[in-house]
């Protein structure tokens, strides 16, 4: 019998759906329930309610055209199959991450991290890591450290 639901993107569509919302649970709840009361602008909450609307958006746009072309294709999507392997790799440089920043600070780890993620994923031009891998954390640290006044780890 054939599969006429794209499954690998119709589960992905659903995974991230179900995290955005509950995210955004997550955030009213606390926004709702909190001791000092704010303003929804002045909230710690808005930047998770703000991520929730992305991530509920980001899997509406992979769910729904896996939903709508059920019809169109007889053939499953499997795509790429998840090897034990890379997720051993991408998780032990996360926790090296976590450890050396406490050492070198946000930015040179940050750096570190991103050269070594951006390379595992199969990235070999220079003029491509380099730029990302610098660029991506001095700009966190000018949007967050000084432009928000808020603290980085």
């Amino acid at each position: 019998m054939k599969r006429l639901i794209k499954t690998r993107q119709v589960i992905d569509g659903l995974v991230v759906t179900l995290l955005g919302l509950w995210l955004l649970v997550y955030a009213v709840n606390n926004f709702l329930n909190a001791r000092v009361k704010a303003p929804w602008i002045m909230s710690p909450y808005l930047f998770p309610m703000i991520l929730a609307g992305a991530a509920i958006l980001l899997g509406l746009i992979i769910l729904i055209p896996a939903l709508v072309s059920a019809g169109k294709s007889g053939q499953d999507d499997k795509g790429p199959a998840l090897r034990l392997l890379d997720v051993i790799v991408v998780l032990c440089l996360s926790i090296l991450y976590d450890i050396i920043m406490r050492y070198i600070g946000f930015i040179p780890a940050t750096i570190l991290l991103l050269l070594s993620m951006i390379a595992f994923l199969g990235e070999r031009r220079v003029k491509v890591l380099v730029p990302i891998a610098v660029l991506t954390p001095v700009i966190l640290t000018l949007i967050f450290k000084v432009g928000l006044g808020v603290r980085l780890p």
